[in-house]
C-alpha cells in the first residue's frame, strides 16, 4: 500500500433514503474504498478554509499538515498509537476536520461536484436577508448543513459533515443529530422551483485510535432539509452557481493568503464594479508568492516516521504551492465588468473535474501532491525525505 493509500469501510442507511432506494451514484462508491490520505487532506484543506479573513495567519490556513503524523502506517486507515495522548480538544478538531474532508472527498468524485462553498457564506453572497436562522447558528438541530455543492448541471447536493474517534456508535448519533439539523432555516416567500435538489445527505466519518478493534468508516444517512430546500427550489440556477463559485473561488484566494480579493467575491450580491488597482496589484504579488512557498515557521513537525510508509524518514522543508490560471486571472484582474469574467470562469468549471498526481523520488516514494479544481487552481504540497532506515519489528 504506497503513496498514503489506506482503506475505509462504507455504509449507507437504505432506511433513510426516499423509496428505501440509495441512488446509484452514492451506491457507486462501494463497500469498501481506498482513500489517498494526502489528496483527502488537500480537500481537507479546501472545505475548512473560510472564504473570508477570520484573523489567523498562513500556519493556520494549513494547520492540517500536521495530521500527517497522526495517521499511522497500518494498511487501514487509523490515528498512530501517539495520537490517543493527544488533547481531547485537539482530537475533537481532528474528528470534525477529516470529517469534512474525506467525506466531500468521496462526494466530489461520487456525484463529479464542480464547487463546494460552505452554505452560511453561500446564502449571505446569494442574499444575505433570505436565510434567517433560528436561535443559534452555530450548533444544534438550528444549524445550517456544512455545504452545498454543484454538478455540471446545476444540480444541488446538501452536505452536513461529522467525525468521530470514539466508536462507530458515537458516529452514528452525531449524524442522527445531524439529521435533525433539517428546521435549521427560515427562509421567505414561495416561487415556482426552477433548480433541482440531487441529493441532501449527512455524511460521517470514524478514524479508529491506534488501539481500536474497530475498521474505519464512512456513513451516509438521507435527511431532509424542508425550509432550506424550499428556498434553493426558488432561485434562479445562474445565480445559485455564481454564488457558489464564489465562495468556492474566494476559498482558493484565501488559502493563497489573497485575503482582500476573498473578501472582495464574498461581497452580497451581483459584482457589478471593476477592481481598484491596488487590489489588483495586491493580488498579483501575494499570488507570485503563494506559487511555492517553503513551509518553514508553517510547517508540520518533524517526524520521526513517515506516515506514508514503515520506514524511519527525516522529513526535510516543504512548501505548499497555489497557483491560479493565468488567461482568467488577468481578466479578473484587469476588466472593467467582472462578472462577466467570473460567470465565463465558472461555466468553464462545467466540463471539468477535480483531478490529483503525486510526484515520486527514484525510490518509490512520494515527494509531491497536487490538486486541481474546476476551477483550475492547483493546491499543492511538496515534502522531501532524508535517508531511510527500515524500522525494527
Amino acid at each position: 500500500m504506497g503513496s498514503g493509500d489506506r482503506w475505509v469501510r462504507i455504509t449507507i442507511d437504505p432506511s433513510t433514503f426516499r423509496g428505501k432506494k440509495v441512488p446509484k451514484a452514492l451506491a457507486g462508491i462501494g463497500k469498501n474504498k481506498k482513500v489517498s490520505v494526502p489528496i483527502a487532506l488537500m480537500h481537507t484543506a479546501h472545505r475548512t478554509r473560510p472564504p473570508i479573513m477570520t484573523g489567523f495567519h498562513l500556519s493556520d490556513w494549513w494547520a492540517w499538515l500536521r495530521y500527517f503524523p497522526a495517521i499511522d502506517a497500518s494498511s487501514d486507515l487509523r490515528l498512530c498509537k501517539d495520537w490517543e495522548d493527544i488533547d481531547p480538544h485537539q482530537k475533537t478538531v481532528l474528528s470534525d476536520d477529516f470529517g469534512m474532508g474525506f467525506t466531500t472527498y468521496l462526494l466530489t468524485q461520487a456525484y463529479g461536484i464542480k464547487l463546494w462553498a460552505d452554505t452560511k457564506y453561500f446564502m449571505e453572497v446569494l442574499d444575505p436577508n433570505a436565510l434567517k436562522v433560528q436561535k443559534t447558528a452555530k450548533t444544534g438541530q438550528y444549524k445550517s448543513p456544512d455545504f452545498i455543492g454543484i454538478d455540471a448541471m446545476g444540480r444541488l447536493i446538501i452536505v452536513e459533515c461529522k467525525g468521530s474517534q470514539s466508536s462507530t456508535a458515537a458516529l452514528r448519533r452525531a449524524m442522527k443529530a445531524g439529521a435533525l439539523q433539517k428546521r435549521a432555516p427560515k427562509v421567505g416567500k414561495k416561487r415556482k422551483p426552477s433548480v433541482k435538489i440531487r441529493a441532501r445527505l449527512v455524511a460521517g466519518l470514524f478514524i479508529p485510535q491506534f488501539s481500536s478493534k474497530e475498521d474505519a468508516l464512512v456513513r451516509f444517512i438521507d435527511p431532509s432539509w424542508k425550509s432550506l430546500e424550499r428556498f434553493l427550489l426558488r432561485q434562479d440556477p445562474r445565480q445559485l452557481f455564481e454564488a457558489a463559485g464564489r465562495t468556492d473561488l474566494a476559498k482558493c484566494f484565501a488559502l493563497a493568503g489573497a485575503n482582500s480579493m476573498a473578501s472582495y467575491l464574498m461581497r452580497p450580491g451581483p459584482l457589478e464594479s471593476a477592481l481598484e488597482p491596488s487590489l489588483a496589484e495586491e493580488t498579483r504579488h501575494l499570488l507570485r508568492w503563494a506559487e511555492q512557498q517553503p513551509l518553514l515557521q508553517a510547517g508540520p513537525r518533524v517526524p520521526d516516521v513517515s506516515p506514508l510508509t514503515h520506514e524511519a524518514r527525516r522529513l526535510q522543508p516543504a512548501a505548499f504551492g497555489c497557483t491560479f490560471p493565468i488567461e482568467q486571472l488577468d481578466r479578473l484582474l484587469t476588466q472593467e465588468r467582472p462578472r462577466e469574467t467570473i460567470l465565463e470562469w465558472f461555466n468553464s468549471a462545467r466540463d471539468a473535474d477535480w483531478s490529483e498526481s503525486s510526484e515520486h523520488q527514484l525510490d518509490g516514494e512520494p515527494t509531491r501532491f497536487e490538486v486541481k479544481t474546476p476551477l483550475g487552481v492547483r493546491l499543492s504540497v511538496a515534502f522531501a525525505f532524508g535517508p531511510a532506515r527500515r524500522l525494527s519489528a
